[in-house]
């Protein structure tokens, strides 16, 4: 199983605080937050509503943040929080979550779980649980309910990890390396979030490192051809054409050298080399418009690669959003093919002129089998 980096948002309306139980201010803007956790790596964001269950204009505020952070980021999103009914279930998913957090320790949820599992899928419900009893008693409607558990708290770690087959989430507080990595060493556990993510939030890369080097299978780039065995030009350098992961668009062509790709990798930043200034470049790292890797692809050659990326703002110098801009051949305008229905009396028409042709066949098959027989009968 891949261990995964979970951060967490706890959405008070349109702003993000601390934790369950300490609402102080982290950002007054949740989306950029959630922006800033996906650029450093994680690999998926849990969102959690704190708004009152009285206070409905607060509550909508928060699902309106939800919205755009799951419009904002490339990562999964899982949202929970203020969940009584099926219709809350749905608000979530329209909102763009991938996964909806359901509380066992309340009844509602409970009451819900067969109709939310039987309509989007088991995989797409994770649940918290904090009683070993909770969970043993009800074992069999989780495991076939549920795709996930996550263990808010050290007393849920303690009761709850390995009572069932199910993955778990672990939240853990700030730990040394030797407790994060062996908890993510259990064979149960698919990931762990909590401050131990949060308040690590621009190390995520070097910490799945070490992960790593410790044998645990974290998302982390590797490629499956060295550097070595790419074929370079004279300056030892490799094209790569840059696309948009998403709409496909070719956005720029640049060069890379072995540090530009190895950094590439390691940062999941685009990094080139500069051909002109002789130095290696970061994407955006003075206009802020980074590009951060989704995948790297290599042609039939060895000979040049394809970076799909997600950009951040522009990717072209001149402010638009790809370098390819400017058409030397305008495309062909294709127009679009009329569909048309015929109406009964056209139906009727071609039904008369389908049979009788069929009865001209017959009549012509008769006939050359008429000449065929008199002739063979003539031999």
């Amino acid at each position: 199983m891949r261990k995964r980096m979970i951060a967490t948002i706890y959405l008070l309306g349109e702003s993000a605080v601390r934790s369950f139980s300490d609402h102080s201010l982290v950002s007054a803007d949740p989306v950029k937050l959630a922006e800033t956790m996906t650029e450093s790596d994680v690999d998926a964001i849990l969102c959690f509503d704190l708004s009152e269950a009285a206070d409905t204009e607060l509550q909508k505020a928060s699902l309106r943040s939800l919205t755009e952070i799951c419009s904002a980021v490339h990562v999964p999103v899982y949202a929970g929080g203020n969940i009584v009914s099926f219709f809350d279930v749905t608000r979530l998913f329209e909102a763009g979550a991938s996964k909806v957090i359901l509380n066992f320790g309340k009844s509602s949820s409970q009451e819900i779980i067969e109709e939310v599992s039987s309509q989007y899928g088991r995989d797409a419900v994770a649940v918290t649980i904090a009683s070993e009893d909770s969970l043993v008693i009800n074992k069999q409607l989780l495991e076939s309910t549920a795709g996930e558990l996550i263990l808010i708290d050290e007393h849920a770690m303690k009761n709850c990890l390995g009572a069932s087959n199910l993955p778990c989430i672990v939240y853990l507080p700030e730990v040394s390396l030797d407790k994060m990595f062996s908890t993510l060493q259990k064979d149960v556990v698919s990931g762990i979030s909590g401050n131990v993510v949060n308040e690590n939030i621009n190390q995520i890369g070097a910490l799945k490192r070490l992960a790593r080097e410790q044998g645990i299978d974290v998302c982390i780039f590797e490629p499956a051809i060295p550097f070595s065995e790419l074929k370079k030009g004279p300056d030892g350098l490799v094209p790569c054409i840059v696309q948009d992961y998403q709409t496909g668009q070719v956005l720029m062509m640049a060069y890379m050298n072995e540090e530009a790709y190895l950094r590439t990798l390691r940062t999941e930043k685009m990094t080139y080399y500069s051909r002109s200034r002789r130095s290696l470049w970061i994407k955006g790292e003075t206009s802020g418009h980074f590009q951060f890797v989704k995948q790297l692809c290599i042609d039939c050659d060895n000979d040049t690669l394809l970076a799909k990326v997600k950009q951040v703002g522009a990717a072209c110098h001149t402010g638009n959003y790809s370098c390819f801009y400017r058409d030397l051949i305008p495309p062909k305008e294709i127009l679009p093919q009329e569909t048309r229905v015929p109406d009964e009396e056209t139906l009727s028409r071609l039904e008369d002129m389908d049979s009788k042709l069929h009865s001209l066949m017959d009549e012509w098959t008769t006939f050359k089998n008429g000449i065929f027989d008199e002739e063979t009968n003539g031999l």
